[in-house]
């Protein structure tokens, strides 16, 4: 004997289905994350490499819960968040980002006059090469040559 159930009874099912899959992996995530601080809570570099392993660990962590998020930030999804959970979310969110966002500033414009001092004046050696341009060819087809620097 079969059980007849109306549409509306189906989609309300499906729908619990659904939910209850997203709570599963839900729980998951939060179980690698979980797993993900206690890793990042343990690490104590001594060296070069160990702080290089380090920081791999720390952006790999990032990375997985930004790429989660960018997921999640769709328009259905925001949809369930009340204006008091965004009050609550931005703010720490914003500030992590900036702080974030300074060491990234901070250890880019570190390295690039690192290399800059390295090139010295690049300027000079460029301008005294003559590079060949893909473009510019002479009346027998060949490469000529230019001061134009093409990076």
């Amino acid at each position: 004997m079969a059980i007849v159930v109306g549409k509306d009874k189906n989609a309300e099912m499906m729908k619990k289905i659904a939910q209850m899959q997203i709570a599963q992996g839900n729980r998951q995530y939060l179980k690698m994350i979980e797993m993900s601080i206690e890793e990042l809570k343990k690490l104590d570099p001594t060296d070069r490499l160990g702080y290089a392993f380090g920081i791999l660990l720390i952006v790999g962590s990032l990375s997985g819960s930004l790429q989660g998020w960018a997921k999640w930030c769709n328009v259905k999804n925001m949809q369930s968040i009340n204006l008091d959970e965004f009050k609550k979310i931005f703010p720490k969110m914003r500030k992590l980002t900036i702080e974030w966002l300074k060491i990234d500033h901070e250890i880019t414009e570190a390295k690039t006059i690192e290399i800059e001092k390295e090139l010295g004046n690049i300027e000079e050696l460029i301008a005294g090469m003559q590079l060949p341009c893909g473009k510019c060819k002479d009346k027998k087809g060949k490469d000529k040559p230019s001061n134009v620097y093409v990076a």
